[in-house]
């Protein structure tokens, strides 16, 4: 489900960033460094944002989660 949030997911995103603008991070370990991993999650985090978009102008989450999966995207990163 897209809209389900996957907490070590999260927790990289927000170690990336802290890592990125301030340098300084609490779990280093969490950091994406690795550049395929990055293009994965930047992909994912588009799809999201499409979604709450898309919820936001009511489209209902069935709806939303039927299209984005069959999207070349989705197929990707939720297939797996």
């Amino acid at each position: 489900d897209i809209f389900e949030a996957d907490e070590l997911f999260v927790n990289k995103i927000v170690e990336t960033r802290h890592y990125l603008v301030h340098e300084n991070v609490k779990f280093k370990e969490l950091i994406i460094t690795n550049n395929s991993e990055l293009y994965e999650f930047t992909e994912k985090i588009s799809i999201i944002i499409k979604a709450i978009l898309m919820n936001e102008i009511g489209f209902n989450e069935s709806f939303i989660n039927l299209n984005l999966k069959k999207s070349v995207r989705g197929m990707r990163i939720f297939n797996k």
